[in-house]
């Protein structure tokens, strides 16, 4: 079994790290432990692991190691791709997650992405580096660029996405339609149009609650 480094410590590195010892990856991976910067460096063990600075795992495993890059999307993706180049320029090996229970058909992908479980890239699709996928679908036909991060979202096919975009919690895309670099896509809203330029913000109405969901119910379903 290849031997990896999580670099990050977060909810996202903690789950990765759990489902690999549970089998969940396609390749078959052992979890040395966590990296994070040397400015960052507090504690010496997170979720049961050793948790190194990169200092010192740069010195000591960069030969012999790989490493999966496990941060999210704060700074619009900017953070991991900035991670991503200096582990890449420094020679690290770059892996990708992918979860036994992810279907991935997709023609392209690149370095250093992550698909956890449900999550699924459909026939003839193509991605770049270090996208991540949290149970989340890409339609057919589609491609998108890297840094990416798809939150439980449903894609229809032909989509073309750029670089360090965010869409969220059950959204949905239209088909055949385009995303520039740094769009955000806000939980729950339907985006039905390609986007004319980059760095723009998409979010749903809001929702009106009447009363409560009971009391709405015994009206909808009184005789």
């Amino acid at each position: 079994m290849k031997e990896v480094l999580l670099f990050g410590i977060s909810e996202l590195s903690e789950r990765i790290a759990y489902y690999i010892d549970c089998g969940e990856s396609v390749k078959p991976f052992v979890v040395k432990g966590f990296v994070i910067d040397d400015a960052y460096y507090k504690e010496e063990t997170f979720a049961g692991r050793k948790v190194y600075r990169y200092s010192e795992a740069k010195e000591s495993f960069l030969s012999d190691t790989a490493i999966i890059i496990c941060i999210g999307y704060k700074n619009m993706n900017e953070n991991r791709k900035q991670i991503f180049y200096r582990l890449r320029d420094d020679g690290w090996d770059i892996e990708s997650f992918i979860s036994t229970h992810a279907i991935i058909h997709a023609e392209k992908i690149g370095t250093g992405n992550i698909f956890l479980c449900r999550s699924l890239i459909e026939y003839s699709s193509s991605m770049g580096d270090c996208n991540i996928f949290d149970s989340a679908s890409l339609g057919h036909h589609s491609a998108i660029g890297s840094f990416n991060f798809f939150a439980a979202n449903i894609t229809g096919g032909n989509i073309k996405i750029g670089d360090c975009c965010f869409v969220g919690l059950n959204s949905t895309l239209k088909n055949s339609i385009t995303l520039h670099n740094k769009t955000f896509v806000g939980a729950a809203c339907y985006l039905s149009h390609s986007t004319p330029e980059e760095g723009l913000c998409y979010m749903p109405t809001k929702s009106v609650c009447v009363k409560n969901s009971e009391l709405v119910m015994r009206v909808f379903t009184a005789h």
